[in-house]
């Protein structure tokens, strides 16, 4: 079985949508798919937690001027 790298978003602190939550084996992907939700600004926190259970927290970043 792959490893599995998760992502998860709260629309609150305690409070993390199902529906945006992932799995996936590619590292490339899920991190583009956590900035995406980041960069949305529906989220309170975004984290990528990573196959050893570490989990990241994934900051908006700021748009180009």
């Amino acid at each position: 079985m792959a490893l599995c790298i998760r992502v998860k978003a709260y629309v609150r602190p305690e409070r993390h949508d199902p529906s945006a939550e992932a799995l996936f084996t590619n590292g490339h992907r899920a991190g583009q798919y956590a900035q995406m939700l980041a960069d949305e600004g529906t989220y309170v926190l975004v984290l990528l937690i990573d196959t050893s259970g570490v989990q990241w927290p994934i900051l908006p970043q700021k748009a180009a001027v």
